[in-house]
């Protein structure tokens, strides 16, 4: 399908991948958006913005000079599908999060505690499992809805962190899975971005579970804004670099391997919970020993292999950040930089990674910050 900006009565971008208009979309918006104040601070808006990705599995931001950081959305993204809400994790890769807590400890609006453990009238419901429970013995139906806003819990709350993201429809089409998120508030440069990675995530693994393609996702934003005083809004390039980095690091689908061959879809989320669960406290194990060598690290992840080759290297990705974030505070940061690059590069002989669009992003983020230039990779390398 030609990607294609539509201006009917909603705002409307068609696109195989966000990256191809992010620098676009971001200029609409200071241009055609309304200047309106705040909670924390003047914004640019446009109201009932409408995304559909026709391929989203083109989850990853690329623009030149944005530098998605992209050991933050894999951490997320498993930290959202094992329904956690606590800080001790995902503040491990992003520091901001404590901002945002009510208690120091946990996230009142955690998406992910929401949809796998859903409290109401003194139940715990998983609402991932009840929708592919649903859509395995009703593929035709309509009803399939998770919600993550609470009226409960959020109408006239005082929380720091009330859900951005309200719902999530899916919809089995012509024996593929599709799925529509709705957002009441989106900030285009860090909501956006993270929130088409992480739900982008959520719905291969539930296409994965009833055995479909995933074949689009939509969002429709109430309000998609940007923040007049962040630095991105003026500094995003327009060139073709998303189409040559997924020229040269194309994604793949996530694979697992279930040890039953049971289709029960319990079953399934569990052996999925059990090994998502698993590498999230090896990683907290990690980031406790600071002085743990990479030789310890991949012989503790390597038991990952058998289970997921995409859960090795997102295991393995993680496991060198952390690596990196307890080193820096040993030894010369720019020295610790160029060394990990070498790390990676040469790991890929041996890993050959499958998901090459979250090694290239990987690679990215310490070229940025690099005080030299590599050529090993290719010429744009470091400037994404």
């Amino acid at each position: 399908m030609k990607s294609k900006l539509l201006k009917t009565g909603i705002d409307t971008l068609i696109a195989s991948s966000f990256s191809d208009f992010y620098v676009d979309i971001n200029e609409y918006i200071k241009q055609e958006g309304n200047s309106l104040n705040s909670r924390i601070g003047e914004t640019y808006e446009i109201s009932n913005f409408k995304t559909i990705l026709t391929n989203p599995l083109n989850r990853c931001t690329i623009s030149q000079n944005r530098n998605v950081n992209i050991f933050f959305h894999l951490a997320e993204s498993l930290w959202v599908f094992t329904g956690r809400n606590d800080l001790e994790f995902i503040s491990l890769f992003n520091s901001k999060f404590h901002q945002y807590s009510d208690d120091g400890q946990t996230l009142y609006g955690a998406y992910g505690n929401r949809i796998r453990n859903w409290k109401s009238n003194g139940l715990k419901i998983d609402q991932v499992l009840k929708l592919t429970q649903l859509l395995k013995d009703s593929p035709e139906s309509r009803r399939t809805v998770i919600n993550i806003w609470n009226p409960e819990l959020d109408l006239q709350s005082k929380s720091k962190d009330i859900p951005c993201n309200t719902q999530l429809v899916f919809k089995i089409y012509e024996d593929k899975l599709n799925l529509t998120i709705f957002n009441r508030s989106n900030d285009l440069h860090f909501g956006y971005v993270a929130n088409i990675f992480q739900f982008s995530f959520m719905g291969e693994i539930i296409a994965f579970i009833l055995n479909k393609k995933y074949n689009s996702q939509t969002h429709i934003s109430n309000s998609l804004h940007v923040y007049t005083n962040n630095n991105l809004c003026n500094t995003l390039i327009k060139n073709n670099i998303a189409k040559t980095f997924y020229k040269n690091y194309p994604p793949s689908n996530f694979s697992f391997n279930f040890e039953s061959k049971s289709k029960n879809e319990q079953d399934q989320l569990n052996e999925l919970d059990a090994s998502f669960t698993d590498s999230i406290e090896l990683l907290i194990e990690f980031s406790n020993l600071k002085d743990i060598e990479l030789n310890v690290i991949r012989s503790k992840i390597t038991k990952f292999k058998k289970t997921s080759s995409s859960l090795y290297e997102i295991v393995y990705l993680l496991s060198i950040y952390i690596y990196y974030k307890n080193k820096s505070q040993l030894e010369n940061i720019d020295e610790l930089r160029n060394k990990i690059i070498n790390i990676l590069y040469e790991d890929n002989k041996t890993i050959n990674f499958k998901h090459k669009d979250f090694y290239g992003l990987a690679l990215n983020y310490f070229a940025k910050r690099s005080n030299k230039k590599f050529d090993l990779f290719e010429e744009e390398m470091g400037s994404y």
